[in-house]
C-alpha cells in the first residue's frame, strides 16, 4: 500500500466509484425533473385545449350557460388569466397586467414562468369587451389543481362566450 492510501483509508478505485455514484444520481434527478416539468407543460397545454373546445360548444348555441371545470392544473401556475393587452389595467389583479407580452393571445398562466417559458393561448370567440369590464386582466385561482371558469353565451347580448369566475 501506499502512504496515502492508508492515511485516507480508500483506494483510488473506491473513489472514483463513489464520484460516478454522485454523478449517476445527479443525472437521474435532472431527468426526473425534466419529465415531471414536460408533464406540467402537457396539462397546461390540455387546459387550454379543452376550455378552446367548451367555449366553441358555447359560442355555436344561441344560450348557454355552463362551468369549465378542470382538475389537473400544475400547483405552480397560481392564476389562468383572461387579458386584453389592447386596454389599461384595472382591478385586483392590475399588478399582474405588465407581466404578459404576446399580443396574440388573451389567456396566460401566471406566474409567467410557472412551468418555464410564458404560457399564453389564444381562445377564440371569447368576449373580452364584456368580460373585462371591471377587471384587466381577470384572473381565475388555482385551487389546489382545480380551475373553474363560468361561461355564458346569450345571442341576444353578444354573439361572443363571456367568461368570468364561477
Amino acid at each position: 500500500m501506499k502512504r496515502g492510501q492508508q492515511s485516507f483509508g480508500m483506494s483510488i478505485e473506491m473513489i472514483f466509484t463513489i464520484f460516478l455514484i454522485i454523478v449517476f444520481l445527479g443525472f437521474a434527478v435532472w431527468g426526473i425533473l425534466v419529465v415531471l416539468k414536460q408533464g406540467n407543460e402537457a396539462k397546461v397545454n390540455l387546459f387550454a385545449q379543452d376550455l378552446k373546445s367548451d367555449v366553441d360548444k358555447a359560442w355555436v348555441s344561441e344560450l348557454s350557460e355552463s362551468t369549465f371545470k378542470y382538475n389537473s392544473m400544475p400547483t405552480e401556475v397560481a392564476y389562468v388569466c383572461f387579458v386584453d393587452l389592447n386596454e389599461i389595467a384595472k382591478g385586483q389583479n392590475a399588478d399582474f397586467y405588465d407581466e404578459f407580452r404576446n399580443p396574440n393571445s388573451n389567456l396566460y398562466i401566471y406566474p409567467t414562468n410557472a412551468i418555464g417559458n410564458e404560457k399564453s393561448f389564444n381562445i377564440a370567440h371569447v368576449d373580452l369587451n364584456n368580460s373585462l369590464k371591471y377587471e384587466n386582466p381577470l384572473c381565475i385561482k388555482n385551487n389546489k389543481g382545480r380551475v373553474y371558469i363560468h361561461l355564458r353565451k346569450d345571442f341576444t347580448t353578444s354573439q361572443l362566450v363571456e367568461v368570468s369566475r364561477e
